[in-house]
């Protein structure tokens, strides 16, 4: 199940210019500007943020579905 989240939040990063630093956990740190630096860094980090939230979103009604309850990844 982590891997799947893990696989996920690194895509979402990534796809908005962001470089994933380490997980802590089921916590993600992820930078923005490094080792590039965007005019759009905060609104690309924002964005990814968006879409990470709805894509969890996904996972989590897919490991209700499987395991009939929340994975470890769930939040709020």
């Amino acid at each position: 199940m982590m891997s799947r989240y893990f696989d996920v939040a690194r895509r979402v990063i990534e796809r908005h210019g962001g470089t994933l630093e380490k997980f802590i956990g089921d916590a993600v740190m992820a930078v923005f500007g490094v080792p590039a630096l965007h005019e759009d860094d905060a609104l690309r980090a924002v964005r990814a943020a968006a879409e990470l939230r709805d894509e969890i979103a996904v996972l989590n009604a897919e490991l209700e579905a499987s395991f009939e309850r929340r994975g470890a990844c769930a939040r709020g």
